[in-house]
Formats: C-alpha cells, structure tokens, sequence
C-alpha cells in the first residue's frame, strides 16, 4: 500500500470514529463523568486539530465540549495544545522539507526561483500565507511547509500558530452552540 492510500485510509477511519463518538455522546458522557476534563479534553482536542489525519476528532470534541463550557475558553486551551502539535511538525517539516527544496533547486535552471525566495517581501509575505492556510480548513501541514521552507523563526511562528488555531477553534465551538 503506498503512502497515499495509507494516509486516506486513516483519514477515512478518523472521519468514521468521529462520527461514532458523535452519535453515541461518549465525550459528552466523559465531560459529564470526570471533573475538569474540559480542560484536558479541550487541549487533547487542540492537539489533533492541526493534523489532516485527526481534525474530524478534533471538531468533534471541540464542538461537544464547547457546549459545555465557553467556546473562548475551549479556543484558549485547544490553541495550545494545537501549538505544541504544530511546533513538533514544523520541526519535522523545517529540516526534511526546506532539505528537498535545497536538493530540488540545485542547478543553474532554478536561478530566478532561488532569487524569490531571497527577496524580502518573501520573508514577510511568506508567514501570513502559511498563517492563512493554518486558518483555513486546508491541511496545517501544507502551510507549516510553507513556513518550514522559508525557515520561519519560531519566534514568529509560535504568535502565529497559536492565534490561527485558536480562532478556527474558536469558530468551531461557537458554530456548535448556534446549530
């Protein structure tokens, strides 16, 4: 089985467990059972919110658990937890990725492309569309490429993991409290 079958095969299965645990309450149920699971639930949720592979987990029990408690209070401590998920890939993604992009553009063809990558608005302009994409319903994983690629400082990139998941989070809680 090569890497994309495998990787929609897990996405089919997280979709499919998400829609189980949805329709049984079994979060709800465990909100209800342990004392201050919010807490642990909403940042266990943040954590599987940046991964392409988990995010319909993670709408899931961040939709449950902010009907339980305040959807900010969910988008705080979920962003956090989405923080922690996304330095680990953008570590994996700063070495292998921007290393290909190095072996890729290797040779005298890539010349004008090499160029871009060293203008200075590229250095700016390149965080705020790896941010949008993390806001975005799109993978996280293509834009914390985009910020591996152009070796973002973590300095940079902490502020704007954490405000961009928190905000989709944020969104999620709150469309499941209106629906």
């Amino acid at each position: 089985m090569n890497h994309l079958q495998k990787d929609l095969s897990i996405i089919l299965l997280s979709v499919a467990a998400a829609l189980v645990i949805w329709k049984t309450g079994l979060i709800r149920d465990l909100m209800f059972a342990v004392r201050g699971a919010e807490i642990w639930g909403s940042l266990i949720a943040g954590s599987l919110f940046p991964s392409v592979l988990t995010i319909s987990l993670s709408v899931v029990a961040i939709g449950e658990i902010s009907e339980l408690v305040p959807p900010w209070q969910v988008a705080i401590i979920g962003g956090f937890g989405a923080l922690s998920s996304d330095l680990v890939l953008l570590y994996l993604f700063k070495d292998h990725v921007a290393g290909d992009v190095r072996k890729i553009m290797k040779g005298s063809k890539y010349e004008k492309l090499k160029a871009v990558f060293r203008m200075k608005i590229f250095r700016w302009l390149t965080p705020l569309v790896g941010a949008l994409i993390i806001a975005s319903p799109l993978p996280n994983e293509l834009g914390l490429s985009i910020l591996g690629i152009a070796q973002t400082r973590t300095a940079v990139f902490i502020p704007i993991s954490f405000t961009m998941n928190a905000l989709g989070i944020f969104l999620i809680g709150t469309a499941a409290n209106v629906l």
